[in-house]
């Protein structure tokens, strides 16, 4: 009996640090090796230790009762960014606890240590996109763990990647040093402008991060990664790995694993709407054994995206000519250049001359690599547009001294919670103005400025002071996830027989999961960080069953068919039916001499009709193929009937409570 098992090192019943293995019985792939954000020890990281090899655990038996007992202090002061109960002073105020530079040293050296041999156990690597939540412990696992094979991703991916991890690496190094660290959620905080720190202060400057990496780990890991082409199939020693279009992001992509007998596909994030800048997900109707998939907003219906962005264009506009700024808090990658394409193609369609600002060197640099790979954003929108849809001439570079200008703008500005950074400065110098509009296009997690700004707040504290707000606030969905109907569209789409659920909150993976299973009737599981997950499928003898020349009947009239012997024999319904109960009758007539050698099978015939178009008739199969008497039991019906010749003299049929039972004998 084959088993492959699903084990969740990361973003299990949680958002953040995205990390999935998937076992086959004779290989071993890693989805995603994502960083928390909010976190600058141990916790950072996914749960590899899981990975380990038991006896090696046991050595280590006192790194893990460190570890253990350090985030339970840790939450004994300060909540868990995930946790959407935590209160505004645990977000604001409180410290993390830090551990001393020698002290996690050691902790690292162990844990290495205990994870040893794991790296040879795994047979690939796949990222999904460049998210730091799914890309930011990559370089650890490579370049600290010890990991040196092959990392597969999309082009895109590849070329972003290094971005948004060599601003990680400065952020980690500065927040050693910064005492007012606080969580935040891993996919809201993922992205971080260089502008949110002092340039004058150097990396280098800066005491270096135990659990952090370098910008040379960044650039030998991304060494190691091998971008494909969407639809290609990697295939490498019993493994086949194959990327499909998932939007979201540039270079999003879902990915399918293939290995003994077992089909995983793995979303990643993904979005089924179409927006300015990327198409919807695109994956054909794989069939999966499972089905890993997130539920970021797998409770949530969102209007349209057409009416979204007729509003966004009606606030800015009515804001500007009445003389008010219009801040538009965002992260520097995706959300920013969707936005920017919105507002672009409005101005020029209305020949507007405010001036739209984009602050932040990383916008900028994520922007050019937007417009390299525009070809690969697979929007049939984009693709027909003879210009170049990320050359927009409206858009122009900010200077921190036009914060105190009067005339009217639209400033893009980093980060897209307004903790800190440029959004939060602009924030305290334009709040005050009731003119003024802060937009706000995505979510924020609790505790923050730009959360407080979103509950209506009208005085918020901050470590710096107190910000009145007296200027209009707005916010707008902009989500690059999926939401309840796309998700459902997707699984629907996909078929698969299991579903494990991962990246959404427990509570909304609960609700939707009931829903799923009650009505797709399909197995759903939503496991924790740690917890494993097994499937089995039972080994069946692949003998093949034949039809005999004797069931092809009048080829007149024709409407169906099939193949044999390179001839197309067609049928006309009438036809099918008597070709099908021809085969009931000798299947009730089969003797009893095979009874020792019984396989399970299912059947599905597929038909073919005149004008190419395939469909299935598995319910009229079983039907005809069991007795009036069973009519009433439940059958499985999923596996192609072979249409080749046959001796159906030593054909049996028999019965189980769920399935059919065949037994044959080929004859020579």
């Amino acid at each position: 009996m084959k088993c492959l098992k699903v084990t969740i090192l990361g973003a299990g019943q949680d958002v953040g640090r995205s990390c999935v293995v998937v076992t086959f019985p004779s290989k071993r792939v890693v989805f995603d090796c994502g960083a928390h954000c909010g976190f600058v020890d141990h916790r950072r990281y996914p749960n590899l230790q899981y990975l380990g090899n038991m006896s090696e655990y046991n050595h280590q038996m006192e790194l893990l009762e460190e570890i253990k007992s350090d985030e339970t202090q840790a939450d004994n002061t300060v909540t868990d960014p995930f946790s959407m109960e935590a209160s505004e002073r645990e977000y604001r105020n409180t410290k993390l606890k830090q551990e001393s530079s020698e002290r996690a040293l050691y902790m690292k050296s162990a844990l290495k240590k205990a994870l040893n041999n794991v790296t040879n156990t795994i047979d690939s690597a796949i990222i999904s996109h460049f998210h730091l939540d799914h890309v930011g412990a990559l370089p650890f696992l490579t370049e600290e763990i010890g990991y040196s094979g092959p990392v597969y991703l999309t082009y895109p991916t590849k070329a972003l990647s290094p971005l948004l991890l060599r601003d990680s690496v400065q952020v980690t190094r500065y927040a050693q040093e910064d005492s007012s660290s606080h969580g935040l959620a891993a996919k809201t905080a993922s992205v971080k402008s260089l502008l949110n720190f002092d340039k004058r202060r150097k990396v280098e400057d800066c005491k270096p991060d135990p659990w952090g990496y370098t910008f040379n780990s960044v650039s030998e890991c991304m060494k190691r990664s091998i971008p494909l082409q969407l639809r290609s199939a990697e295939k490498v020693e019993g493994l086949t790995v194959s990327p499909f279009y998932a939007g979201h992001v540039l270079g999003a992509a879902m990915f399918l694993a293939e290995s003994d007998g077992f089909k995983v596909l793995y979303t990643g994030d993904f979005n089924t709407v179409p927006d300015k800048h990327l198409g919807p997900a695109k994956v054909p109707s794989i069939e999966p054994d499972v089905l890993i998939c997130e539920t970021t907003y797998a409770t949530f219906v969102r209007q349209s995206k057409k009416a979204t962005e007729v509003e966004l264009c009606n606030l800015v506009h009515d804001t500007l000519v009445n003389g008010g700024k219009v801040l538009i808090p965002v992260f520097a990658v995706g959300r920013a250049q969707e936005l920017a394409i919105i507002l672009n193609n409005y101005w020029n369609n209305l020949s507007l001359l405010f001036p739209i600002y984009f602050g932040g060197g990383l916008s900028e640099k994520a922007t050019n690599y937007y417009k390299l790979h525009s070809s690969w954003t697979d929007n049939n929108n984009i693709s027909k547009l003879k210009e170049n849809p990320f050359s927009m001439e409206n858009l122009l570079q900010f200077d921190q001294s036009f914060l105190n200008d009067n005339r009217p703008m639209v400033l893009f500005a980093t980060p897209g919670m307004v903790h800190t950074g440029l959004s939060l400065k602009a924030c305290k110098m334009w709040s005050s103005n009731p003119k003024n509009l802060i937009l706000i296009p995505g979510y924020c997690v609790q505790g923050t400025v730009g959360n407080k700004l979103i509950s209506g707040e009208k005085s918020i504290k901050t470590n710096t002071g107190v910000i009145n707000i007296k200027c209009k606030v707005k916010y707008l969905s902009f989500s690059a996830h999926a939401d309840s109907p796309g998700i459902l569209k997707l699984i629907k789409h996909v078929r698969p027989k299991n579903i494990v659920f991962v990246h959404g909150e427990l509570d909304s993976m609960k609700k939707f999961s009931k829903h799923v299973a009650s009505t797709l009737n399909i197995p759903v599981y939503y496991p924790a960080n740690g917890e494993t997950v097994s499937f089995h499928k039972v080994s069946v003898d692949k003998k093949e069953i034949y039809i005999h020349p004797s069931l092809i009947l009048d080829k007149n009239n024709v409407s169906y068919g099939f193949k044999h012997n390179g001839n197309v024999y067609l049928y006309n319904k009438s036809a099918l039916v008597e070709v099908l109960n021809n085969a009931k009758r000798h299947c009730n007539d089969m003797t009893k001499t095979l009874k020792d050698n019984t396989h399970e099978v299912t059947y599905r015939l597929t038909v073919k009709m005149s004008y190419e178009e395939f469909f299935t008739l598995t319910e009229l199969i079983v039907k005809l193929l069991v007795s009036s008497s069973l009519s009433n039991r439940k059958y499985t019906a999923n596996q192609q009937l072979q249409k080749k010749i046959f001796s159906y003299s030593t054909l049996k049929l028999e019965h189980s409570d769920d399935t059919l039972v065949v037994q044959w004998q080929q004859l020579v």
